[in-house]
């Protein structure tokens, strides 16, 4: 089925003087601040994101003109080291998803979002993308599953995310520079 045109206006080259600039490892991408109409599913991997900058991400998200229907974190709530995820998880309206590890040392929050992002690829047909948030490259694959899918990937990770998971998405924002 065709799809309708993005609303993201993404190019390698520059645009009018009012679009926004913002830097991956693979070039200079230029984002058109007038975007407007986008569904974005945004899907955070709370084990390898910090929690100060998701408030940044749904900002540039909103900049962008990206409208989040739906907002996941995952993550072995459990662990002390995840609590400050609950009160940034409340002011940004997501939805926790605790994933408890089955054997010491062995997490299983990274197999749950990728379930659950091929889920909602499957049974939410309006998503125009997936806004990815870890720094973690066992992502990779459901990057390059989901851009097989014709749905635009937005990743947002550190600067110490591996070249894998950047390259895959089809546009890799550094939160440093949020």
């Amino acid at each position: 089925s065709m799809r309708a045109p993005a609303a993201i206006l993404l190019s390698l080259a520059a645009m009018r003087p009012s679009a926004r600039t913002l830097y991956s490892s693979r070039a200079q991408v230029t984002v058109a601040a007038n975007a407007r109409g986008q569904v974005f599913a945004v899907l955070v991997d709370a084990e390898n994101a910090k929690y100060s900058a998701l408030s940044l991400i749904m900002k540039e998200l909103a900049t962008l003109g990206a409208i989040v229907t739906v907002r996941r974190i995952y993550g072995n709530f459990s662990k002390p080291n995840l609590a400050p995820w609950r009160e940034v998880a409340l002011a940004n309206s997501f939805r926790p998803v605790n994933a408890f590890s089955f054997v010491s040392g062995k997490g299983t929050s990274d197999a749950i979002m990728i379930i659950e992002a091929m889920d909602c690829l499957y049974t939410t047909p309006n998503l125009d993308g997936f806004a990815l948030v870890t720094s973690d490259s066992d992502f990779t694959p459901l990057a390059q599953r989901l851009r097989e899918a014709g749905r635009k990937v937005i990743g947002f990770g550190s600067r110490q995310t591996p070249s894998p998971f950047v390259t895959a998405c089809e546009h890799f924002i550094y939160t440093e520079n949020l």
